[in-house]
């Protein structure tokens, strides 16, 4: 049941009114997803982008661009997760014209399988996934010809004669063609629903535009809700406005984490094994995103923080 009553914020602290005291906590009922196990796997694809008949041939690629990468659907079978996603890939190239327009070919919709084996899981279980393009890359061997010299035994024969003649024939590489490497970390969690009784004393959320909202656990909206949500509300030492990761492309950059005394966990989520901890101010290199999660790197430590605790610089 939610608390209907009207706290005053002082010095981060929510104060009843009428007794001027401190709000003590609450035992509050929730449930919680319970990760059973969780793991990542890559998938390689090797494709063909052609361009139509109608549009010009390639004179040279300009730029390759992936986009609209998400997971369309998740299934759990004995020991294994199989995750089902699709992505849009445009080439923009110079066309083989007088002139060189710039020409663009677009694939929509391009599906993808990956199976990712966890051990323990099954068909009646919850899961997750995620995908993020690591790596991609072209290759389109313009101006490449397959040289064929025809050398006739009489040599007397003179290039004018059309039957016997010493020629070159020149055969250009396929210009409509551009071949696609592209790979995909695929991300995949199994979890349960258990319910669980917390102590939660009523916390200060601060906004984006300043404002303090006091908010408990019974003001989800929904009536389950996961460990990393619990996270953001009632471990985490200071809670700001969340920032989801991108789940479309790689990440790179830099970041500030933005609370103090942060776990840094092997995975991404907060069931995985804390192998560090970071204060406010740190600096970190983003690596890649999963579940709103990222992996960071800083002096000789690797592992992933929530992204709602880290700033993109």
């Amino acid at each position: 049941m939610a608390d209907d009553r009207q706290y005053i914020v002082q010095d981060g602290v929510a104060i009843d009114p009428c007794t001027c005291e401190p709000v003590p906590p609450q035992m509050e009922k929730i449930m919680v997803e319970q990760v059973i196990a969780a793991g990542s796997a890559q998938r390689v694809l090797e494709m063909n982008v052609t361009v139509p008949a109608e549009k010009p041939p390639i004179e040279q690629v300009v730029k390759m661009i992936v986009k609209n990468l998400e997971v369309t659907d998740v299934k759990v079978i004995p020991n294994k997760v199989i995750v089902t996603g699709e992505f849009d890939v445009k080439v923009m190239y110079v066309a083989a014209l007088p002139d060189q327009p710039v020409h663009a070919v677009e694939i929509e919709d391009h599906r993808f399988t990956k199976d990712i084996p966890l051990e323990g899981v099954t068909p009646e279980m919850d899961a997750q996934a995620d995908a993020v393009l690591e790596y991609s890359d072209y290759d389109f061997d313009h101006g490449k010809h397959h040289h064929h010299h025809h050398k006739h035994k009489d040599s007397k024969h003179t290039s004018s004669d059309p039957d016997n003649c010493h020629h070159d024939h020149h055969h250009d590489h396929d210009a409509r063609r551009v071949r696609l490497t592209l790979v995909i970390k695929v991300w995949a969690k199994v979890f349960d629903h258990v319910e669980m009784e917390v102590l939660a004393s009523p916390l200060i959320v601060e906004g984006e535009d300043g404002s303090k909202t006091v908010v408990s656990a019974s003001e989800f909206e929904q009536d389950t809700v996961s460990a990393e949500e619990l996270k953001k509300k009632y471990e985490e030492v200071q809670v700001g406005p969340v920032v989801p990761g991108t789940e479309t492309t790689p990440t790179t950059g830099t970041a500030t984490v933005t609370g103090n005394s942060v776990n840094v966990r092997s995975g991404p989520g907060v069931t995985f094994p804390v192998v560090a901890k970071v204060n406010r101010g740190m600096a970190v290199t983003l690596r890649e995103t999963a579940f709103g999660w990222y992996r960071v790197t800083f002096d000789t430590t690797d592992g992933w923080i929530a992204g709602w605790l880290l700033r993109r610089s």
